[in-house]
């Protein structure tokens, strides 16, 4: 019985080290956009959108309301590969919700 145990434990630990594996570098850390998930073209949006959005204020708010989704993502992924170093990110994710609530709260 406690064979049955141990080996079903271990093939559960062989799978989920599987499943990680591809997240995580040798070293510890994950290269931005190596899994493509970074793409110019929603950079230039979001610049686009948050340059209109300071004279078209709904266009703005949606931006930051991207921008705080962007930057949630942003946390989750770094806390799923355990990557602790989530403090700029976490920053940018403040400073979108602030900039949400002034635009909010002005309007």
């Amino acid at each position: 019985m406690r064979g049955g145990f141990c080996r079903r434990r271990s093939l559960r630990i062989r799978a989920y080290r599987r499943r990680t594996h591809s997240l995580r570098r040798p070293g510890g850390a994950q290269a931005a956009g190596e899994h493509g998930f970074q793409k110019p073209s929603a950079y230039r949006s979001a610049l686009a959108g948050l340059v209109v959005g300071l004279f078209w204020w709904p266009l703005g708010a949606l931006a930051a309301i991207g921008a705080i989704g962007y930057f949630v993502g942003a946390v989750v992924a770094h806390l799923r590969v355990r990557g602790f170093d989530v403090v700029p990110s976490a920053v940018l994710l403040a400073v979108a919700t602030a900039s949400l609530a002034l635009r909010l709260l002005s309007a």
